[in-house]
Formats: C-alpha cells, sequence, structure tokens
C-alpha cells in the first residue's frame, strides 16, 4: 500500500495535523512521487486549524525548538524587466569583479540578486524609479558627510535608457557605490592600525547582505544611508560645522577657536580627520561610560550624551604615547604599589644609584637584585606613590590605566603631557565614585569613604558590572557655546589621518606600548605558581621574588610593566 493511502484519510479527519510536519515539502517527501499532488488540498485545508498553536514540528510543551532558517521571499521581474534581469544574471558572472571591488560585497550582491531572480532594485519599467534618484543624490551630497562623493560613482541613466545591458550595468554601479558608502560612513576610509602601532581601534564595518536588505527595503533611501553614519552628537555636531566652514569659504571663520597653542594645518582637514576616527568607535558607547580624550588632557563620565563629571588629566609623552582603544573598567584599587617599568629602572634609577647608594632610599623605592642579576625597583602605597592613592584598571594590551598622582601642579598647565603611557586624574576620588557607582560596586563609595581607605594597605574594589572606556584622540570638537574648538596634534595622528585620507599613508616610526617582552616575560614567570597557594610570587621581569597577597583581578593583581 502506497503511503498516500495511509496519510490521506488521516489528514481529512484531523487525525494527523498539519503541524506533523515542519513543512509541506517534508510531508510530500513523506509520499510516493506519483501521489503527493493528492496531499496538498488536504493538508491546505487542515493548515488554518493549525497556525499559531505552537513551534513547527509539533514539539512537546515547554520545549521550544530552533527555527530554522527562513528562506528569502522569491521575487519575480516584472515582464518588461525581464531583459534587464538576464542582464543582471550574466554581470553577477565574473563580470561582477569589474564593477564591485571589495570581494565579500561582491559574494554578498550575487547571493543578494540570485535570491530576488535578478530582478532590478532601482529600475522599474526600463526607467529609474524615484528611489534611484533619491539613492543618487544623497550619493552625490558624500562631501557634506565627511566623505569624497568621487569615491562613488553614479551611473548616466539617461544614457542607458532603452539599453538592457547598460540598465543592468546601471542597476549594479549604484547598488555597488551605495554598499561602499555605507561602508565608509560607518566605519571610515583609513585603516586605524596604519595610523599608529598604539591606535587599537575596530571600526565597527556593515555586514554587506544587512546593507543590500536595509537599502532594498528602504522607503526613504537618503535617511537609510544617512543612518549609517555614527549616531554620535559629537560627529553630527562635527558635520554641522564642517558644511558651515565649506559654506563661509574660508578655512579660518570667526566660528573657529584653536586652544592650546597653534593648530598647524587646515581647519577643514582637521574636522575631516576628527570625523573619521569617531568612524572608529563604537556605534554603541554603552548606557554610562568613561571617555577620556587624549589631546583635550580631559576625562569625562558620560551618562548617555551629557557629561556627569568632567576633570584634568595628564597623559603620554610623545615618545611614550597613552594608546587609543576601547575596553571595560573591571575594578578600583586603593593604595596600590607601583612596580617600576624596566626603562626607568635602567634608564634613570641605576645610573643614579651608581652615583649615589642611598638615593632610592631616600625616594621611598625598594630595590631588588634576583639571582640572574637582573635589578627590580617597586614602591610601596603611601602618599609618596607615584601612582597616588588610587587606581582604576582595565586589564588591557598595553598595560595602561587611570591613577593619582602626588604631582598635582601639573594639571594646571594647558599642556599636560608628561606620563610614560598611563593617564593621571585631577579628582581621582570623585572619578572612582562615579565609576563604583555605574559599575555597582558594594557598598556606597562616596569620595569621603574612598578617601577614608588611604592607607599602607592594597585594597580592591570589584565591580559588579564592567564599565566602558573609551579613550579616543578628537583634537577637533564643538564646545557648549557651539565655537569650534582645535587642539594641537601633540602625537601628529591627525596629520596622519588627513594624509591617509588623501591617499597616502605616511611612514610611522613609533614604538609600540602593547605587551613588550617585559610584559610577556612577567606572564610567565608568575603562571609557575600554584593558584591555590595563598600568596603568589610577584616575580616581575626580573625574578625578584617579591610578595603580596594573591590578587582575583587576573596574573598580574597590582604590577603594571608600562609604566605610571
Amino acid at each position: 500500500m502506497l503511503r498516500s493511502e495511509l496519510l490521506l484519510p488521516l489528514v481529512v479527519e484531523g487525525r494527523i495535523p498539519m503541524r506533523q510536519f515542519s513543512t509541506w515539502s517534508s510531508a510530500v517527501a513523506w509520499l510516493a512521487a506519483g501521489t503527493a499532488v493528492l496531499l496538498v488540498p488536504c493538508l491546505a485545508l487542515a493548515a488554518p486549524e493549525d497556525a499559531g498553536t505552537g513551534p513547527v514540528g509539533g514539539a512537546p510543551a515547554g520545549v521550544t525548538e530552533t527555527p530554522s532558517p527562513q528562506a528569502p521571499v522569491s521575487i519575480a521581474p516584472a515582464p518588461e524587466d525581464v531583459p534587464i534581469a538576464d542582464k543582471i544574471r550574466a554581470l553577477a558572472g565574473d563580470p561582477l569583479d569589474r564593477i564591485v571591488a571589495d570581494a565579500k560585497e561582491r559574494d554578498a550582491l550575487r547571493r543578494f540578486y540570485a535570491e530576488r531572480n535578478h530582478a532590478p532594485v532601482w529600475i522599474r519599467g526600463g526607467a529609474a524609479t524615484e528611489k534611484f534618484r533619491a539613492a543618487v543624490a544623497r550619493l552625490k551630497a558624500a562631501d557634506g558627510d565627511g566623505l569624497d562623493a568621487s569615491d562613488y560613482p553614479v551611473p548616466d541613466i539617461a544614457r542607458a535608457a532603452g539599453d538592457p545591458d547598460q540598465l543592468a550595468r546601471a542597476e549594479l554601479t549604484l547598488m555597488a557605490s551605495l554598499m561602499t558608502y555605507a561602508r565608509h560612513a560607518q566605519s571610515g576610509r583609513v585603516n586605524p592600525s596604519r595610523i599608529s602601532p598604539n591606535v587599537a581601534a575596530t571600526p565597527p564595518v556593515p555586514e554587506p547582505p544587512h546593507v543590500l536588505a536595509t537599502l532594498a527595503n528602504a522607503d526613504d533611501v537618503a535617511g537609510a544611508l544617512d543612518a549609517f553614519n555614527p549616531p554620535h552628537r559629537a560627529f553630527r555636531e562635527l558635520r554641522a560645522k564642517l558644511r558651515e566652514l565649506r559654506s563661509a569659504g574660508s578655512t579660518e571663520p570667526a566660528l573657529v577657536r584653536r586652544r592650546g597653542g597653534q593648530a598647524k594645518g587646515s581647519v577643514v582637514d582637521s574636522v575631516l580627520a576628527n570625523m573619521e576616527r569617531w568612524r572608529w568607535l563604537p556605534r554603541d558607547l554603552g548606557p554610562a561610560y568613561v571617555l577620556v580624550n587624549v589631546p583635550n588632557y580631559t576625562l569625562d563620565v558620560m551618562q548617555g550624551e551629557r557629561s556627569v563629571f568632567h576633570t584634568r588629566i595628564v597623559v603620554g609623552k610623545k615618545d611614550t604615547p597613552s594608546p587609543i582603544f576601547s575596553d571595560e573598567i573591571e575594578n578600583v584599587q586603593a593604595n596600590p604599589t607601583w612596580y617600576v617599568p624596566p626603562s626607568l629602572v635602567y634608564g634613570k634609577y641605576l645610573p643614579a644609584l651608581a652615583r649615589d647608594p642611598d638615593v632610592l632610599r631616600r625616594m621611598g623605592l625598594n630595590v631588588a637584585r634576583a639571582r640572574d642579576g637582573t635589578v627590580s625597583v617597586s614602591q610601596p602605597p603611601g602618599p609618596r606613590n607615584a601612582l597616588g592613592r588610587l587606581k582604576v584598571n582595565f586589564p588591557n594590551p598595553f598595560h595602561v590605566y587611570l591613577h593619582d598622582t602626588p604631582d598635582k601642579h601639573l594639571f594646571a598647565r594647558e599642556q599636560r603631557a608628561y606620563s610614560s603611557g598611563c593617564m593621571r586624574v585631577q579628582n581621582p576620588d570623585q572619578f572612582a565614585a562615579h565609576v563604583l557607582a555605574i559599575g555597582g560596586a558594594d557598598g556606597n563609595y562616596t569620595p569621603a569613604r574612598l578617601m577614608s581607605l588611604y592607607g599602607t594597605g592594597e585594597r580592591w574594589i570589584p565591580l559588579t558590572s564592567r564599565v566602558p572606556i573609551h579613550i579616543v584622540y578628537m583634537n577637533a570638537y564643538v564646545a557648549d557655546g557651539g565655537k569650534l574648538v582645535v587642539r594641537p596634534d601633540i602625537y601628529g595622528y591627525d596629520a596622519r589621518v588627513q594624509s591617509a585620507l588623501k591617499g597616502r599613508y605616511l611612514v610611522v616610526n613609533e614604538r609600540s606600548q602593547r605587551g613588550s617582552s617585559v610584559a610577556r616575560s612577567a606572564r610567565a614567570a608568575r603562571s609557575t605558581v600554584p593558584r591555590s597557594s595563598p600568596e603568589r610570587v610577584v616575580q616581575g621581569p626580573f625574578g625578584t621574588g617579591w610578595y603580596q597577597p594573591r590578587s582575583p583581578f587576573g596574573p598580574f593583581g597590582g604590577w603594571n610593566p608600562a609604566g605610571y
């Protein structure tokens, strides 16, 4: 007996509902090929009864099945567009390599048009649609977004009229330009790693299938394209100032204020470079986060786009720059020990020790010599400690952090690039209190309570939830009064981005602050100590045998080899 002879009566009687099969095709496959067509009307009758009654496939109550990926909706080209669709199909082969440069976008474009039977998106009835004209107009205005409109060629639809091959090329050329615009608008045109080894930004590159689906389904194409630009208020303010500068016809109108000495170069070029660097940031900075602006020497605690705390900072010198990256704050440390970086040990302290054997003791520094002859220097907690009383940790490959300092006089200076890479905070107790409140630390840590912890013993305060931190390099921004502020390019990053935007990457001769061999050797040395031990030997880079209580905050505890 054929399977259909068993199944059909049961379906008609409702004893085997539609949901017994995950899809119609699975039910049809159950039948013999010659009788499958007989089941379709019965399944159609059963389908309304079972619509929306539970997971497809008849899973038991309380069990949710993983849904199968939804197949793309098939679109048939209009009869008058079939010749264009045929040409698109032909061009989607090897000729597409000459239209779309990016391999990932090219593959996505092929799949996109194959799923819609190569029906055009921007052309109907052999003519450009309103969406076509809106897309072309938006691409031609790309200069106003801080981009270069010449990067997004638009087809001459008038010349293509009546020619299916040229209309198909116009369709694909426009789609390729729109995909390029979306990528440039969202993630920029410059590779951050080629600007400096100390720039570790990860631009949020949009996925090509998402771009294609967004544009194809958008009623407002101009709005959909604009949404690929950074959503941050500071970017939008720079974009408005860019348009104002260009309309003013001057690179130095009254609306610009230069701070901290003469900032070289064109104001427009600096605005463009800063807009580019905003594209490197995550689109979602977090509901509450810390924003450190290195060339402005400032730190802000942000709630959304509103600053709830602002203070001055000291940043790295030009030859030991503070790195640019995003991370998450994990804990706050009171009364930190300072483990002097090897560059200072061998470049400064050992020569001084050779001249005066008692100089480091008078400075409150401890010197230890390992069996292999290497020397290490540390400074115990206290008022003279180089890290001050508080340290805010966000473990990162550059081994930098935010901390207090006994050298308060530096905060009165306009330019404050004096550190070895870490960032010193003018009001660390207030800053730490904000971080601990946002991070949900156990206890009400007010500035007064934090100050009450000051002493000689290290204290660690973990966060319940990590707080995002974004260390940025924005030397052009719009101040609260609406003035465009341009700060000096202290590390030369602005000039490098400006040159890259014009098609030429400058040669970079800069030492990386990232994970040094010293840090790696220290990690290897400490990893040999059993984690069950109540104390861990802090070998540091020189195997000195310092001891400190085992820390729950990772293999380094309070030791940091990158400087202060």
